[in-house]
């Protein structure tokens, strides 16, 4: 015996089907640690039946069952089939191979099976017994499984060694008889209580006996009354019956009327039916159009939302930029106010020069009076009061260009201010945006998560109601085989019993008789011979040759007893009749026993049952004839013994004594032994059947509950599944949308990362001109001043 394959579902660390197959020169299993190496063995451990979770290296047997990881959810069950070859017939199945199977469920409930037919626990635990295996067996030998054994009790050494010795079974089943021995007595005790109650009602139901038999007198006369009453109204029931049967005559043909009028209506019904699945199959097509379109219609709402989000932001933006259009308008004012302003101021300057032209006319006219000398320095005047407007000019353009851009500057201030704000506002926005996302994220993987655990829930579930459907199925086909059995045996258990009690098969004289018995008329009347033996089945027919005519032969106590009857025959003129008087008939033995001969069985007297104070009557009917078992065997003893013998055969052939044989088909009277025995084998029967039929009525009703538990279990999963699926939908939208949103927000914030990239920019070209700007102020107002310092020192020389 060795083991051939293991397979492996949902079990700790195997969350797919595995199956391991074991050659018979393997050895070991290797592997690093953690790679599940111990849950093999585990494994095969728990199929056999260990009910320990200490031994299984858990804290509760929900251990057993894969609990999941990050990248998979866990099972709903765990199932072990070991497989193990049976070619020696170690085991009791005649099959080459035995599998045996163990399932567990989240639920807590187990299942087992041997070669895929469910069993008990029981039946696994006594198949094993005395193999080395079980749980209990030395088969498996842990870590630590040694030193558990060395240092254990004698008594629980002695279970190992009882095992190994191959004597555990006979064990298990000494206690087991003594329980049941147990059970017995405590049977014992209550019966001789009930004897005890039933003692005190012997007298209470003598009296009724009594009453009962004068009702059975009663009733035979009763009887006698109604059969002429029953034949005067059987004549006016016939003339009723032809009327009936022309009524029933119209009846049917009316009834073939309808069922053709009933065939019509149930085309017409096929038809609308046919109708209403194109309904149907229509509605469904619009209900799963309408839920396509309600989520197109939530994603188009997802859509709106965010469109209506940029849509205000962009009309926020263009507010902003209108009012910095109007600001700009306002410095373009403001500009165009001071360049008029400067150029009022030019035309000053220039009135100004205008009156030191004049003066310098004025001087130049006086000075042409003077010498040549000082033409020069005229001319010299002249350039430097030409260089100076030039300057003054040029001072008050930088001047103007200065003061624009520092109102440039305080706007772009307030500008990147504001867009500071909105970038601020924006990146708050992608941040919870962000965590939005992520948590809808985790929402969708946690969904994910429970609708496939709950597909492997189900997946369970569907498993667990099938195989339970299965086994209502089997018990519901069984229960129905059982009840139909138990009907035929009741029929003609009902039968035979109404045969028995009429007296059939027996003459006129035989029922006469026990009928008067039963009244009370005849006294010392113990009943026909058929009546007073029993044998077994393969005698009976032998017995009921044997006994001929003297079957219907009645045992009374003695001859004035049986003259009383016959007394009675010929009063009633019902027949004649053979009586039988204890108290006379004298045994009978056979002289010659051929019992070393070829098929003999015995004499008739050694293979029947009676009571012992019949044992004359049996003997003298019985004690010479001898049973063998073929005719050849009997014509063979005959001969050997000169034909002295009487013999008859298991099928019923008879030999004389003399030679003359008797055979051929049963005789008319045969089967009365055979009714009597086969009477109290269909009661047997009938009782094993009834007593299956309540276990399978018991069993079925179990079953039928664990199926309805089954498919309340399954449909509450698939209720949870539809839900996960429907939060799983919302999530991916929910997650969907918060991307399309973030993507937004990053656009807002890349666009706004742009403007303000472009406005620094802009921001250090106007700081380069505002510092040429003042640079050249500053220059051309130092050359402005030497200027006039030369037109002073020229003015001080000429008036001079």
């Amino acid at each position: 015996m060795y083991l051939k394959a293991l397979e492996i579902q949902g079990f700790k660390s195997f969350p797919e089907k595995t199956r391991l197959t074991f050659e018979k020169d393997i050895t070991a299993i290797v592997g690093p640690n953690g790679s599940g190496k111990s849950n093999i063995s585990d494994a095969i451990l728990w199929v056999m039946g260990e009910q320990r979770t200490k031994a299984l290296r858990g804290g509760k047997m929900e251990d057993v069952i894969f609990g999941g990881t990050e990248k998979r959810p866990k099972m709903g069950f765990a199932q072990v089939s070991l497989i193990i070859d049976n070619s020696q017939r170690i085991f009791a199945p005649d099959s080459s191979e035995v599998m045996i199977t163990r399932r567990y469920y989240r639920s807590g409930e187990s299942e087992y099976y041997i070669n895929r037919e469910s069993v008990r626990l029981k039946d696994i635990s006594e198949l094993l017994m005395d193999t080395g295996l079980g749980r209990d067996g030395y088969s498996i030998i842990g870590q630590g499984r040694i030193s558990e054994i060395v240092s254990a009790k004698s008594s629980d050494r002695r279970e190992l060694f009882e095992e190994a010795a191959g004597i555990s079974r006979y064990r298990y089943r000494k206690d087991e008889s003594e329980r049941k021995l147990m059970h017995t007595e405590e049977n014992l005790v209550r019966i001789n209580d009930k004897i005890d109650e039933l003692k005190i009602q012997i007298e209470p139901l003598k009296e009724q006996a009594e009453t009962a038999k004068k009702y059975l007198v009663l009733r035979d006369e009763l009887r006698i009354l109604e059969v002429s009453m029953w034949m005067e109204t059987l004549d006016k029931l016939h003339d009723k019956a032809k009327i009936i049967r022309g009524d029933w005559e119209k009846a049917k043909s009316d009834l073939s009327n309808i069922q053709k009028e009933l065939s019509e209506l149930y085309e017409s019904s096929e038809s609308f039916s046919e109708k209403m699945r194109e309904t149907d199959i229509q509605a469904e097509e619009l209900r799963r159009s309408l839920g396509e379109q309600e989520a197109a219609a939530s994603e188009y709402e997802s859509e709106k939302a965010v469109l209506e989000n940029s849509l205000k932001h962009n009309l926020e933006r263009e507010v902003q930029l209108d009012m910095e259009i109007a600001e700009q308008s306002t410095r373009a004012r403001a500009l165009e106010n001071q360049i008029a302003q400067r150029h009022e101021r030019i035309r000053e300057i220039e009135s100004e020069l205008e009156n030191i032209e004049r003066q310098a006319k004025g001087i130049s006219h006086m000075l042409s009076r003077s010498s040549e000398n000082e033409d020069g320095a005229k001319l010299e005047m002249s350039k430097l009061v030409a260089s100076k407007s030039e300057k003054q000019a040029l001072a008050a353009q930088c001047s103007t260009v200065l003061s624009m851009l520092e109102d440039t500057f305080l706007q772009q201030e307030e500008i990147d201010a504001k867009r500071k704000r909105e970038m601020e506002e924006a990146l708050l926005l992608c941040d919870e945006l962000k965590t939005r996302l992520a948590e809808a994220e985790k929402n969708r993987s946690e969904a994910q998560e429970k609708v496939n655990e709950l597909e492997n829930i189900i997946e369970g579930y569907s498993l667990k109601a099938d195989g339970r459907e299965s086994k209502v199925k089997n018990l519901e086909e069984l229960k129905t085989k059982l009840t139909i059995e138990m009907n035929s045996v009741s029929s003609r258990v009902s039968m035979l019993a109404e045969m028995e009690k009429d007296l059939d098969g027996f003459s006129l004289a035989v029922k006469t008789v026990m009928r008067e018995r039963e009244r009370g008329t005849l006294k010392g009347i113990y009943g026909p011979v058929a009546g007073l033996v029993k044998t077994d089945d393969r005698y009976t027919l032998a017995i009921e040759t044997a006994l001929g005519a003297s079957m219907q032969s009645i045992v009374v106590d003695t001859q004035e007893q049986g003259k009383a009857a016959i007394e009675m025959l010929k009063r009633k003129d019902a027949g004649r009749a053979t009586f039988l008087p204890v108290s006379t008939i004298k045994a009978i033995e056979l002289k010659l026993r051929p019992e070393n001969e070829n098929g003999y069985l015995g004499t008739a007297f050694e293979l029947v049952r009676f009571d012992p104070k019949f044992k004359d009557i049996f003997s003298n009917l019985l004690g010479r004839t001898v049973v063998a078992e073929t005719l050849g065997d009997a014509v063979a003893m005959s001969k050997k013994y000169d034909n002295q013998l009487r013999i008859v055969t298991l099928d019923g052939q008879l030999i004389n004594p003399g030679g003359s044989m008797t055979g051929g088909s049963s005789a008319k009277n045969a089967g009365i032994l055979s009714r009597a025995n086969e009477l109290k084998a269909q009661q047997s029967r009938l009782e094993e059947l009834t007593a299956k039929v309540k276990e399978c009525e018991s069993r079925l009703t179990e079953a039928s509950r664990e199926l309805s538990s089954a498919k309340y279990e399954l449909q509450t999963a698939v209720f949870e599944h539809k839900e996960a699926l429907e939060l799983l939908r919302k999530s991916e939208e929910e997650a969907s949308r918060m991307q399309f949103l973030l993507g937004e927000t990053e656009k807002t914030v890349q666009m706004l990362r742009n403007e303000e990239s472009a406005a620094h920019q802009r921001s250090e070209e106007n700081a380069k001109r505002a510092e040429s700007a003042k640079a050249d102020i500053v220059r051309l107002t130092a050359e402005i001043a030497e200027i006039e310092a030369l037109l002073s020192d020229i003015s001080e020389r000429s008036a001079s």
